[in-house]
């Protein structure tokens, strides 16, 4: 890479659901338009994800749920000349 090359990123986010019994942090609130769910972290910290496509049951879970979210994140760059 060379000063002057263009660099495009694009940042692809995916959420993986997963409704269990469990001693987690419940879910906090979920978004069914938005496809968002927020919940509290094991240390307290609050977080919203974005829910894939994929996840075809979204509208079963609601606040008070305790839910596995498995969350991959990929990261893609192209660099070429200008």
């Amino acid at each position: 890479m060379a000063t002057g090359d263009l660099v495009k990123v694009e940042l692809v986010e995916e959420v993986a659901l997963f409704v269990r019994k469990a001693s987690d942090p419940p879910v906090e609130a979920v978004d069914y338009q938005k496809r968002t769910i927020t919940s509290r972290g094991a240390q307290g910290n609050i977080t919203t994800d974005k829910v894939g496509d994929g996840v075809k049951r979204l509208n079963e879970v609601k606040p008070g749920d305790q839910v596995v979210l498995r969350v991959a994140d990929a990261l893609a760059l192209l660099v070429e000349k200008s």
